[in-house]
């Protein structure tokens, strides 16, 4: 692709990161993004790890502002919209983790 995925435009004229940032507003507090590159909030030091040290950077942070949960989003999913996770979130509001599954295909 040559360049960083945050930054691709779809067809509402955002940018994915934009997308990401937008879906989030309608459930969260606040909105932090985490990254290496462009317009991030939280720096993910150890560049190359993959997304496991930035989910790491993300739960730090929450912890040192004593917040009671944590939502992930990855950028690069931009069909994912703030009613499909508050439906996630309803159907389980006990539940200490969740996650979507599309056929045989999980993503936390």
């Amino acid at each position: 692709m040559g360049r960083d995925k945050a930054t691709l435009e779809l067809p509402n004229g955002l940018t994915m990161l934009e997308s990401a940032r937008e879906s989030l507003r309608a459930l969260c507090d606040s909105v932090v993004t985490v990254g290496n590159r462009i317009r991030c909030d939280l720096k993910d030091a150890n560049v190359g790890v993959g997304p496991l040290r930035g989910l790491l950077a993300a739960l730090e942070h929450a912890t040192s502002l004593g917040l009671e949960s944590v939502l992930f989003r990855p950028v690069d999913v931009p069909l994912v919209r703030s009613n499909d996770v508050r439906e996630l979130s309803e159907a389980q509001p006990e539940a200490r983790v969740l996650w979507a599954r599309s056929g045989d295909h999980e993503a936390p």
